[in-house]
């Protein structure tokens, strides 16, 4: 385990060969144990095929210790890291997985999906490759069944149900879901959420090859069961990385909706990492200002109304005058979309914007059509203090920092420091996009945050370059995690409404 918060992993033993190689020894927390040995000890095998690796020996009779015997302390250091990174995604899977799930498909009974391994028409999606080294299929089409298709239908076989059954959409059924949500931010005593809906697409990858379509089929209840995907040996995956040629024609209908960009002449720029630290693998999402004129990670003074932190109060009147003053063709500039807080921490220049804790996936409400892009509504909790950051974890962050590229992306941690980045988010342009609308809560303002942003996930060496949207319906006085579900259900459905008319075709 990690020596502290955030510090770097240290071997317990070092042991010199004369014959040539080293052999070090790494304590391992209990829990994890599984995870190194892996199904039938697969785990220690794929260790010990790393280049250089003479021998790893797994302990756990006498304190779960991993002893790698290896031709140098380097080779020994990279196994140790590959352990670390299966821990750390171990981790990272099981607080993403959402307590309650609900998929609703807006299809009926009498139709077929039609996947294909070509997308049709604009390119849409930007896929990590090196996340997914499999192809996918994209969805072609809902057509109407042939008597062909009826016979095959027939002869589906009935799975258990399943959370990730694709279901027929009732707005009692997204009510349901929400009102179990709210429940357990009560039973878990939660102070903060963020509630975001986010366009998107679902992808469907093949695990198994073969052809080139692929047709799925509802049951009698107009069910699209998570058995089926399993059956055809492919698995959906929820995209909302946007292809930056998207970008112009979602522009263009904002402003052809009445939608306002209020900072069109100096969009933000920051970063947002999301690390793991510590012996417990905390996970922390780190957002950092992209200011060239700082040159130190410490507390943050005064916080902007930031594309990726909640709306702190005040943030209503602020986001709907400076609405009102562009329509009446004024400016707005960024002092006027400050909010002040109380400063915290010495007087170093600000760069940590938001340091986020603790962060737990309580529901995901994911909307499958034949439009383009869908939605998903999603709501976080979550414990936000900057000072919860080690020194050790700012040090190491800085020093990251101080490496950036020439495009201001921020590189991976070098060498053993106990700190394992999941996903790193460099924002270059993040536009708001504001209107005034009357809501079902009254007079509320509907916020659409265009993101453009190059993003690395897990380390790899390469860059990618794509779009991420994030919409919200702020009301004055009503917190998000104060509303009904009636209420946070009338603002899904708002927001799903408008976002048909915004969405490219």
């Amino acid at each position: 385990g990690l020596q502290s918060e955030g510090a770097a992993h240290s071997s317990v033993g070092i042991v010199m060969y004369r014959g040539g190689g080293v052999s070090r020894t790494y304590p391992v927390n209990q829990q994890y144990a599984g995870i190194v040995i892996g199904p039938k000890g697969s785990g220690i095998k794929s260790l010990q095929e790393i280049p250089g690796v003479y021998n790893v020996n797994f302990d756990t009779r006498r304190g779960y210790i991993l002893t790698v015997r290896a031709s140098s302390a380097d080779v020994c250091e990279m196994v140790n890291a590959e352990v670390q990174k299966r821990i750390v995604r171990n981790t990272e899977k099981s607080s993403r997985i959402p307590k309650v799930t609900r998929i609703f498909i807006e299809s009926n009974r009498n139709q077929k999906i039609v996947l294909d391994t070509k997308a049709s028409g604009v390119k849409i999606f930007c896929v990590v490759k090196e996340k997914y080294d499999q192809p996918f299929y994209h969805l072609n089409k809902f057509e109407n069944m042939t008597q062909d298709d009826s016979m095959q239908k027939m002869r589906i076989q009935s799975h258990e149900k399943s959370p990730y059954d694709m279901i027929n959409y009732t707005e009692l059924s997204l009510i349901k879901a929400l009102k179990e949500t709210l429940e357990i931010t009560k039973k878990e005593n939660v102070k903060a959420i963020d509630f975001n809906v986010s366009p998107g697409k679902y992808m469907f990858l093949n695990k198994s090859g073969g052809s080139q379509q692929k047709c799925l089929f509802l049951n009698s209840s107009g069910t699209l069961q998570n058995g089926e995907f399993k059956q055809a040996e492919i698995q959906p995956v929820y995209n909302t990385f946007l292809h930056p040629d998207l970008n112009k024609e979602i522009r263009d209908n904002l402003r052809l909706k009445g939608f306002s960009n209020v900072n069109e002449t100096d969009p933000d720029k920051f970063t947002t990492i999301h690390l793991f630290a510590g012996e417990k693998k905390r996970r922390f999402s780190v957002i950092l200002d992209l200011d060239e004129n700082l040159n130190e990670i410490n507390d943050a003074s005064d916080l902007l109304l930031h594309p990726d932190k909640n709306s702190p109060p005040g943030a209503f009147k602020k986001l709907k005058h400076a609405c009102e003053e562009l329509k009446a063709g004024g400016e707005i500039s960024a002092s006027a979309l400050k909010i002040n807080k109380d400063a915290t921490g010495a007087s170093k220049p600000p760069k940590v914007i938001s340091v986020k804790t603790e962060k737990n996936k309580l529901c995901n409400i994911t909307f499958f059509s034949a439009d383009v892009l869908d939605i998903r509504a999603s709501i976080t909790s979550f414990k936000e203090d900057i000072n919860k950051l080690s020194e050790h974890v700012r040090d190491v962050l800085n020093d990251c920092w101080n490496k950036r590229d020439e495009e201001g992306g921020i590189v991976t941690p070098e060498g053993n420091t106990g700190i394992y980045i999941q996903c790193i988010k460099q924002v270059t342009a993040a536009h708001i996009w504001l209107k005034v609308i009357e809501s079902a809560l009254g007079e509320a303002v509907f916020e659409v945050k265009v993101k453009e942003m190059r993003e690395k996930i897990e380390g790899n060496a390469e860059w990618q370059e794509c779009i991420e949207i994030d919409m919200k319906i702020l009301v004055e006085g009503r917190e998000h995690l104060e509303m009904s579900s009636e209420e946070l259900a009338s603002q899904v459905l708002e927001m799903k409404n408008i976002w048909k008319c915004i969405c490219p075709n």
